[in-house]
């Protein structure tokens, strides 16, 4: 199993980031659907910022994504 390292809610989207990269449910975590279209295959997730309609991942390492929702 994964450890969430994240969490993000925006209405009823709820993104989490893992080791694995970023998850995204919009039935309250009961299903999770990867959402990292543009990531790197393994992107260890350290934190999450949501703003407008982007979604933003930092990694342990200090890179940081801009996912388009």
């Amino acid at each position: 199993e994964d450890a969430v390292k994240a969490i993000v809610l925006d209405g009823v989207n709820l993104f989490c980031g893992t080791s694995q990269g970023v998850f995204w449910s919009t039935d309250d975590g009961a299903s999770w659907k990867p959402c990292g279209r543009g990531l790197p295959e393994y992107f260890d997730v350290s934190g999450l910022l949501l703003k407008g309609s982007n979604l933003y991942a930092i990694d342990w390492q200090g890179n940081l994504w801009k996912l388009r929702l």
